[in-house]
């Protein structure tokens, strides 16, 4: 059986100031591990609510991880904290129901109006999950 990806040692491969291709690159390389992992488990007899909550936990992983460069990279390019901004998973991914082929459902959670900062890190996170070929809700 295959181990379980981890998403840290994936972007630990990422070069300081990566551009959008080495990272759409590796999030690509992560979700071909991560259907590596949840193939081996269906083969190994593991129940489907079983491989899908596992889904759910990987893909979580790399959404908190998208989520968090978004919010670095704003910062390093002289933007400043934001504190009302969070990202919520919904439908089946939050329920851990998400089957293998199914969309990342997402909420994007703020409070007052989208400002320009709020707006930039969400599209970003959307942008890098859409360019690894996954098909985003939000």
């Amino acid at each position: 059986m295959s181990a379980e990806p981890s998403i840290e040692a994936h972007f630990s491969r990422l070069p300081s100031g990566a551009d959008p291709a080495q990272r759409t690159r590796i999030v690509r390389e992560y979700l071909a591990a991560v259907h590596v992992h949840l193939e081996a488990l269906h083969r190994g007899g593991a129940s489907g609510s079983h491989v899908n909550g596992a889904h759910s936990d990987l893909m979580d992983r790399l959404v908190r991880r998208l989520f968090e460069s978004a919010e670095e990279g704003f910062l390093a390019a002289g933007g400043e904290q934001l504190s009302s901004l969070c990202v919520v998973a919904v439908g089946g991914y939050a329920r851990r129901e998400m089957s293998v082929h199914s969309d990342v459902d997402l909420l994007f959670l703020h409070r007052d109006e989208i400002t320009p900062p709020v707006a930039e890190v969400a599209q970003r996170v959307q942008y890098w999950l859409w360019d690894a070929s996954l098909a985003v809700g939000a």
